[in-house]
């Protein structure tokens, strides 16, 4: 069959629409095959995989006009999108976040989970900035709240669908940035472990690998703009945490952030002879 191929300004105002849209249009396109209109979009360095996931939203503005992500100031309508593996500090980062005014919430029940559901009304009360959080892994049922306490065991945490998330963000017209938090290696484990969040040492290892693995690859993958933050960064220098939450447009307000204090100290070993004074 013949597939007729539009005119260039038709052309490319379709594969905007497209991509805004999300894959369900994405995979409409990639059945046309090799025809020139897929060969069009190649030449505009968009990317898609074998599921037909686009570069969706502001990224595709970026690329074609040529512009980069990383000097882009925040958009109108932006997401800022906390991961890092367990007991990395995404809680903290979310309270520099709220500090900032963004739409969102800093514990454990996310008002944005409902969406996962189907509930979208946190999203028709939301404003221009929002913030979600995500631990990896992460207690998997969005009803917690009404589970026994003893039900938040390591058995229930399951690793969340991150595209879930950004699917979800791209349909409500949101360009998604994301913040990642880290932690000293030796402390997030025994954090860890002290919190129930594992049953052992080696458990927790090998989740903050994963963690990580799973956190580049999505944001490598979907090409979304993307800041690191230590936890120890956010406890005893935030003013580096707001001079780089500013360069995206977000102004903290130092007043309305928490007290911070060094939880790291409860884990580290006394090591006779070693001096941690400066210079």
């Amino acid at each position: 069959m013949q597939v007729p191929v539009p005119d260039g300004r038709r052309l490319l105002a379709l594969a905007c629409f497209t991509i805004s849209h999300g894959p369900s249009l994405g995979r409409l396109l990639t059945q046309l095959g090799n025809c020139n209109c897929c060969k069009f979009i190649s030449r505009l360095d968009l990317k898609f995989t074998g599921t037909s996931t686009f570069v969706r939203g502001d990224r595709f503005n970026n690329i074609y006009h040529g512009k980069t992500e990383e000097n882009m100031s925040a958009t109108s309508r932006t997401a800022f999108l906390v991961l890092g593996h367990e007991s990395s500090g995404t809680k903290l980062m979310m309270n520099f976040l709220k500090a900032a005014a963004c739409h969102g919430d800093v514990e454990d029940c996310q008002a944005f989970d409902a969406a996962l559901t189907g509930n979208l009304r946190a999203f028709g009360q939301a404003g221009n900035s929002i913030m979600w959080r995500r631990s990896l892994p992460h207690f998997g049922r969005p009803d917690w709240k009404h589970l026994a306490p003893e039900a938040e065991s390591p058995q229930l945490r399951v690793w969340p669908d991150l595209d879930q998330l950004l699917t979800i963000l791209d349909n409500h017209w949101y360009s998604t940035r994301v913040l990642v938090t880290i932690r000293t290696h030796y402390c997030a484990v025994r954090s860890q472990l002290e919190r129930g969040h594992v049953r052992t040492t080696d458990e927790a290892e090998a989740n903050i690998v994963q963690a990580m693995e799973r956190i580049i690859d999505f944001t490598h993958r979907n090409h979304l703009p993307t800041r690191y933050f230590t936890f120890e960064s956010m406890i005893f220098h935030p003013e580096a945490i707001i001079a780089a939450l500013r360069e995206w447009g977000l102004q903290v307000d130092p007043t309305k952030l928490v007290s911070l204090r060094d939880v790291n100290e409860q884990y580290l070993p006394d090591i006779p002879g070693l001096s941690t004074e400066p210079g």
